[in-house]
């Protein structure tokens, strides 16, 4: 099977969906070969699919929407070239964009798409507006939906019957960690862009009750990123009278993140959304305990009171850092459970489900 496989490098996932390719080209059950705008929008992406040996199709200014008819005239002599089987795309204009190209083929490609996101964190007008244009894209155009939670199926509903729940994986990097130990009291993260929807303004309540209520000043919470909701963030610190024990130490590169979660042995995640939560699935591989609202993969993942917690808001998180300061072997416990598991986000086993989607969609 002849596969052309979409990397859009500007999204908060590219380097997954890049990693994804890579991990499809290695299994050798496909051909593959990609497409992008040719801007490495994260450091090392396009580099890395050169190296990898795969083919790549430059469609200059297709990240910012621009050429769309030589974008697409060039997509339909690449896939006439390369006769391909199946299309998998990311993105709203790039499937847009790929049936237009194919419009009118003798032998179309079958069409995958992977729901990343969908405005989630806008208002309930807007999210669920751009949900419903989604859906109504989707019911048209694409053969078969990929969604990377459960959170994100539920979400979409009506294109169950065409929809499969397939996690992104997770840098090998964090994989292959050795198990860290962290004791002693509790050295909270979460790291993300300080927006709206983020959430980082309910850990810090949450925490700040609990501060007040318990008299600890010795667990800590490190917030690192940066956007333009930090210095409101900062201020709330303030408020709650809680700067000692909230660190914001900006914004961190993959080994200065790795080395801060070494240093931690609870991850957060108070996001109002989140269409799969990168920072969950890291944390889970690393050993952490998780503490997450119902989000992304959290449902998939969480086993409340075994591997972690599930709350709503900052009452509940309150709650949840009395119990786990009062345990804290725990917290070791809980975050080994985690680790045990953490072959689940291996892309060498992602790969499985993915192969499978494929064969079913030639056979259908």
């Amino acid at each position: 099977m002849n596969l052309l496989f979409f990397i859009e490098t500007g999204s908060g996932n590219g380097r997954s969906i890049a990693d994804e390719a890579i991990a499809i080209q290695k299994t050798r059950a496909l051909n593959i070969c990609t497409a992008s705008s040719g801007k490495d929008q994260e450091n090392g992406v396009l580099e890395s699919i050169e190296l990898s040996g795969i083919d790549n199709l430059e469609l200059e200014g297709m990240d910012e929407h621009k050429n769309f008819f030589a974008h697409s005239k060039a997509l339909r002599k690449y896939v006439k070239e390369k006769k391909f089987d199946i299309i998998h795309v990311q993105t709203n204009w790039e499937l847009i964009l790929t049936w237009y190209a194919i419009l009118g083929l003798k032998n179309k490609p079958k069409m995958i798409y992977t729901i990343h996101s969908f405005r989630n964190n806008r208002a309930f007008l807007i999210r669920n507006t751009v949900r419903v244009a989604i859906s109504f894209i989707l019911i048209l155009f694409a053969d078969k939906v990929i969604t990377c939670s459960r959170f994100m199926y539920e979400s979409f509903r009506i294109l169950k019957y065409k929809s499969t729940i397939l996690p992104l994986g997770v840098d090998n990097r964090y994989i292959e960690r050795p198990f860290k130990k962290v004791e002693g009291p509790m050295k909270i993260v979460f790291p993300g862009k300080f927006r709206i929807g983020k959430g980082q303004d309910m850990l810090i309540k949450g925490f700040a009750q609990y501060v007040q209520e318990s008299g600890d000043k010795n667990s800590l919470v490190y917030l690192p990123g940066d956007g333009e909701l930090i210095e409101s963030c900062k201020r709330l610190t303030d408020t709650y009278g809680v700067q000692e024990q909230i660190i914001f130490p900006g914004k961190l590169s993959k080994e200065n993140l790795l080395e801060l979660f070494d240093q931690c042995n609870i991850v957060a995640c108070t996001s109002r959304s989140e269409t799969f939560s990168q920072v969950l699935a890291e944390g889970y591989c690393l050993g952490k305990c998780i503490v997450t609202r119902p989000v992304g993969i959290a449902k998939d993942i969480v086993d409340n009171g075994k591997n972690g917690f599930i709350v709503e808001d900052a009452e509940q998180l309150k709650e949840v850092f009395h119990t786990l300061s009062q345990q804290g072997t725990k917290i070791i416990e809980m975050g080994k459970n985690n680790y045990d598991g953490r072959m689940r986000f291996s892309w060498n086993n992602i790969m499985d489900g993915y192969i499978s989607i494929c064969k079913s969609l030639i056979k259908a």
